[in-house]
């Protein structure tokens, strides 16, 4: 197993995590640390009653209902607990502050955005973006593309104070008949893809990719917002 020296993971046990955790390991990769955040009083991550769904993906088999902890059983990881749930509280901005890692992956709670104090701390904040950048900024992006034109896409970005406006390292779009179990299933599959593919340049050039936009190209696209209920529903039944 190659550890990651220079690229830590900030993650609540959420689907997306746990499928950026096990691409990872499938291909002989792990984090130099991981931070986990945990809230109880806000899960992140399936439920873990009823039956256990398996995806076959193009990177391998994915299983949702697998902990971050449960797949980093056994890896010589360092798992560490955030010292508060929240990412933007000044203890976690601290403990990011202190890692040795320039560079970490992004997967917290949904919703959450990353304020000054943590983006002013040095380091780099790889995040995957459930939507085609710069076309489709913003919530619940895959539903609308998918509406607009039948495509779902995942982007590439190290995060700035403006929402999903890159700089833009990688992105792929793909074309799909439905988008069942988007939520806790494609979604994160899509984003483990991109990510892995991302690394894996990195680790092959020694440099980040470039997707080529412009500073001006990467501002366009729309913002969306999180869709209506109907809409969803719409979108899910093809």
């Amino acid at each position: 197993m190659h550890v990651l020296d220079t690229i830590g993971m900030i993650a609540a046990d959420t689907s997306r995590s746990r499928a950026y955790i096990q691409v990872l390991l499938l291909n002989g990769l792990v984090p130099g640390c991981v931070l986990m955040l945990d809230d109880e009083k806000r899960p992140g991550c399936l439920e873990e009653d009823g039956e256990e769904k398996i995806y076959k993906t193009r990177w391998g088999e994915f299983f949702p209902h697998r902990s971050v902890p449960e797949s980093l059983r056994g890896i010589n990881a360092a798992i560490l607990p955030a010292p508060d749930s929240d990412i933007n509280a000044p203890e976690t901005v601290n403990a990011v502050a202190r890692r040795p890692e320039p560079v970490f992956i992004y997967s917290g709670f949904g919703g959450v955005l990353l304020r000054s104090a943590v983006l002013e701390t040095g380091k780099q904040f790889l995040h995957v973006h459930g939507g085609f950048l710069p076309d489709f900024k913003g919530s619940t992006t895959n539903y609308y593309s998918f509406l607009e034109n039948g495509t779902c896409g995942a982007s590439a970005i190290f995060i700035r104070k403006e929402l999903d406006s890159g700089p833009l390292l990688l992105r792929r779009q793909w074309r799909f008949s439905d988008i069942q179990d988007m939520d806790h299933g494609l979604d994160a599959i899509l984003r483990a893809q991109v990510l892995l593919q991302t690394i894996r340049h990195y680790l092959e050039n020694d440099c980040w990719p470039d997707a080529g936009l412009k500073p001006e190209e990467e501002a366009q696209g729309r913002m969306y917002y999180i869709m209506h209920p109907l809409l969803r529903h719409m979108a899910l039944l093809g």
